[in-house]
């Protein structure tokens, strides 16, 4: 048997195009099954510890999303700092506010720059692959932070610099997890793609840290520094791009063997089985393109692709309607509202956000553990009722109701980073199929672009002093819709905790109910339908 696959992997070694590996269908199949096989049944231990470049390239990959927590955060608690308010608000009653339409042009300039960046990212990534991606982001990224230090009182620049920064996060938040999903081992591949929302928080962590040691700084560079740590990051990813390898799919999906090995070589350690890698990789795109006529943003929405992608976008959904967008943009002025000084404000604030990353860590846990329909599913239940408990109390007029509310917060905080907040990624990357993984991936930043501009539009004026003044009644709207997804995502969220690309590929094509992806044999379903590896058609 070994000898065998020996021989097969001396004929794959001596491939040079990816034409020549798909003529040779039979050897490619087995290669590839005999090297899934393997990464199946290789724990995150071992995973973890023959693999130290792969995680250390898909590392640097997530760090261009810690800037999408930075950034996405200082958009909302820039507005807490008193000084930012009085050099572009208004006076009103005592103090000076940023008016409603304001706040919501800053948030949204964000997210539509975020809409934007993932189409063209999608394409860029597909046709030239991610690094020419980062290059262009890295370089926007700079100059909008220059529009955001000159912008002084002005209110349009600022929303200019917002709209320029926020077209390179669609464009990071887009690429990175297609290629963290890629390039890891599968044992590791739910850990590092939940690891996008911890990096996430990470920025945002960082930017409260920053806020409480720049609020105190007379004058504008209390807020100005906020904007400037943003150079900071891009030139350490910057330094790092050049030296970045590609991920090996997008060598073979633009049929270059030679560099995908090369490539391949780079991102594992010595004595890798490159030729199994590169044969699994060719069989599911092989099987991919069988099943569809071509990649496309129509092709998500075509037969048995539109559920899928309804499911695997779901996560980025429920995130958007889950009161994200309140509690981590608004928390900070919500309590001064509230009574709060600017500095207790602060700190809970801070407190908040530590405890969303410990939660996130927990989150790879409980993905693994639980798994991912589990997470998804109860994970949404669990928030819906600690927001209807965050709406109950701010219908009760007294200061301990306020600490109440600070305390269901920290309960939405951690299980929000444990489950919906970290498997929405993996949900996406898991889910999609390979040859529509980067179009899904840039559907999904639509779809948290879209309804995350809504509510900003929206929030503003259900929250401000001047306009409804809900407060913590707010939470009575979040906690209605999760019910609503948490018994939707019951019907169409799938587990596929364990599976390879191809194993879920066939488990889709065979028309296996949701509820029944974790406990079906996959050899059994093979022989049911006759297939190596699920190339019935849609």
């Amino acid at each position: 048997m070994a000898d065998a696959e020996n021989k097969v992997t001396a004929k794959i070694g001596a491939v040079t195009s990816v034409e020549q590996l798909e003529d040779s269908t039979h050897d490619m199949s087995s290669l590839a099954d005999s090297f899934d096989n393997r990464e199946l049944a290789q724990n995150w231990r071992s995973a973890l510890w023959h693999n130290p470049k792969a995680i250390a390239w898909s590392c640097y990959m997530l760090f261009t999303v810690v800037s999408w927590g930075y950034d996405g955060l200082c958009s909302g608690i820039v507005i807490s700092l008193p000084q930012f308010r009085a050099d572009y608000g208004t006076y009103y009653e005592g103090e000076y506010v940023i008016p409603a339409k304001w706040q919501l042009a800053f948030t949204a300039a964000g997210l539509i720059g975020l809409i934007i960046g993932g189409i063209p990212a999608t394409l860029i990534a597909k046709k030239w692959g991610r690094r020419p991606c980062l290059w262009f982001g890295y370089s926007l990224t700079v100059a909008g932070v220059f529009l955001q230090w000159y912008s002084r009182g002005n209110l349009p620049m600022f929303f200019g610099s917002k709209l320029v920064t926020g077209f390179p996060l669609g464009m990071f938040i887009t690429i990175a997890p297609t290629y963290c999903s890629e390039v890891v081992p599968q044992a590791l591949r739910g850990i590092m793609t939940s690891g996008m929302n911890w990096c996430i928080v990470l920025g945002q962590v960082i930017g409260y840290g920053v806020m409480r040691q720049t609020a105190s700084i007379p004058g504008p560079n209390s807020y100005r520094i906020l904007f400037a740590l943003q150079w900071g990051f891009a030139a350490v990813a910057i330094a790092i791009l050049p030296f970045m390898p590609e991920s090996p799919y997008f060598y073979v999906m633009t049929n270059d063997l030679e560099k995908a090995k090369r490539n391949a070589r780079r991102l594992r350690s010595a004595g890798f089985d490159v030729d199994g890698w590169l044969a699994s990789i060719a069989h599911s795109l092989s099987e991919g393109k069988r099943v569809q006529s071509g990649a496309s943003f129509a092709m998500c929405f075509k037969g048995k692709n539109r559920m899928r992608t309804i499911a695997a976008v779901s996560g980025f959904f429920i995130q958007q309607n889950s009161g994200v967008t309140w509690v981590l943009g608004y928390m900070a002025y919500f309590m001064e509202l509230n009574g709060m000084s600017v500095s207790m404000a602060s700190n809970v604030s801070f407190a908040l956000t530590c405890v969303m990353l410990a939660g996130n860590m927990a989150g790879w846990f409980v993905l693994e553990m639980a798994g991912r329909r589990p997470s998804a599913v109860y994970g949404t239940a669990t928030l819906s009722v600690s927001l209807l408990m965050i709406g109950i109390l701010a219908v009760v007029p007294s200061r301990n109701a306020t600490w109440a509310q600070v305390a269901f917060m920290a309960v939405w905080s951690f299980v929000y980073q444990a489950t919906i907040g970290s498997v929405a990624w993996t949900m996406l990357t898991e889910i999609s199929t390979s040859t529509l993984r980067a179009h899904t991936q840039a559907v999904a930043t639509m779809v948290q672009g879209v309804v995350g501009t809504t509510w900003s539009f929206v929030l503003p004026y259900l929250i401000n002093p001047d306009e409804a003044n809900l407060s913590g009644k707010i939470a009575f709207i979040y906690g209605g819709i999760l019910a609503v997804c948490a018994t939707v995502s019951f019907f169409i969220v799938p587990e596929t905790k364990g599976r390879t690309f191809a194993h879920v590929d066939l488990l889709f094509n065979s028309e296996t109910p949701i509820r029944k992806f974790a406990s079906v044999d996959i050899d059994v379903l093979k022989t049911a339908e006759g297939l190596e590896g699920g190339d019935k058609q849609v």
